[in-house]
């Protein structure tokens, strides 16, 4: 049977001081993905490692050769219809991009869609967008899609009305589970929200307790719409540390861990020239606590820090506070290797219109007047169609 026929098998079973405080920001693409980076106004030279992506020459992407590849992708093929042809599959499960989401869907599942599908009722229509699908014993990864040749994934259309459209699709997705996590609200709550609105976009003033010393943050939680270059060049130059979250639970956006430490070391490295320092960097893995949906191994995160000589936290921020609190302290020591943080070490910079635009909340009614400050900020960069 051939891998051909597991795309129909798929179908058929689917159907301080008052100083001015140094700031941090925190990035999200969709749909999950998170940097914090953190802002410290000093200029003194830091001890932080060089990483492959501060300075010029640039790593190179080495492509694979081509004939490798080829009896690599044949040998994959093999074993896969090996698996299928025994009945060895297990639970058949998918990733698709439809209606501007991604859907992670099994067999025998509705899944209602807020849009116009050009199909009648009892229709079959073919999903083109495959990013993922799997077994108990395989997961066949695109890059960044799967090719049309190799897999078919099918849903039928079971009823239409003018504001939702519902189709039956051969893979589900797990409504309980469908939670937008904030890594800004847990840390300043102390509590999982797990229902909030994404799009509103704040900065938000809160005061923790780092070596028995009152730190004073500012974290800008960004809303989840389209932005252009400028609008992430601003928010990446407002901060000066980092940290890069994404979701285990989503393969894209782990991919998108390394564009953004690239765009990070690219623009600061423009904006600092001459005084070697670069901000601190991050990198986390969140909803470590959904093994069952996980689509990112920790060894694959790991591999990834390791190449650039970023630390790395698995966490989730549902089950534990002191996880997410971690990264904000990771974050605030590696700002320290910088230089002092004394209070009267923070310089006032010049603010952007677009920074000034974005309203700010106090999470704390009072401030230690003998406290540090640090600030942080997040934002959402879409993937694309």
């Amino acid at each position: 049977m051939s891998l051909g026929a597991f795309g129909r098998i798929a179908a058929a079973c689917l159907a301080g001081r008052s100083a001015w405080p140094p700031r941090a920001a925190v990035f999200l693409s969709r749909p999950a993905l998170q940097c914090m980076c953190l802002h410290n106004s000093s200029q003194q030279q830091g001890s932080l490692p060089k990483t492959s992506l501060s300075q010029p020459p640039w790593p190179e992407t080495i492509l694979p050769d081509p004939v490798d590849e080829s009896e690599h992708h044949k040998e994959l093929v093999k074993k896969v219809n090996d698996l299928i042809a025994k009945g060895q599959f297990g639970r058949l499960f998918a990733v698709v991009y439809f209606s501007s989401r991604q859907w992670k869907v099994t067999n025998e599942d509705l899944v209602a869609l807020d849009c116009s599908v050009e199909a009648k009722c009892g229709d079959r229509i073919r999903l083109e967008k495959v990013l993922l699908v799997g077994g108990e014993n395989f997961t066949l990864v695109g890059k960044p899609l799967l090719g049309k040749d190799l897999v078919r994934v099918e849903a039928t259309v079971i009823e239409q009305t003018e504001s939702r459209p519902k189709i039956v699709q051969k893979f589900w997705k797990r409504h309980g589970y469908q939670r937008r996590k904030s890594l800004t609200v847990r840390f300043i709550t102390k509590r999982f929200i797990g229902d909030y609105d994404p799009t509103l976009e704040m900065i938000y003033r809160h005061t923790a307790a780092m070596d028995g010393e009152f730190v004073h943050f500012e974290i800008l939680d960004t809303a989840g719409q389209d932005e252009d270059s400028l609008q992430i060049e601003e928010k990446i130059k407002w901060g000066d540390g980092f940290a890069v979250v994404y979701s285990v639970t989503d393969r894209c956006s782990f991919d998108e861990v390394m564009r953004l430490c690239f765009l990070i070391n690219h623009i600061h490295s423009n904006a600092r020239k001459g005084t070697g320092d670069l901000p601190p960097v991050v990198i986390v893995a969140n909803k470590k606590d959904l093994q069952f949906d996980r689509m990112v191994s920790t060894e694959d995160g790991e591999k990834l820090a390791k190449a650039l000589k970023y630390p790395c936290y698995e966490i989730s921020t549902r089950d534990s506070y002191e996880e997410t609190a971690m990264v904000f302290n990771a974050l605030y020591y590696e700002l320290m290797k910088q230089g002092n943080l004394s209070p009267g070490s923070f310089k006032k910079r010049s603010v952007s219109k677009l920074m000034e635009k974005i309203p700010k909340l106090y999470a704390n009614s009072t401030l230690s007047a003998n406290g540090r400050s640090l600030s942080f900020n997040s934002f959402r960069d879409y993937i694309p169609e």
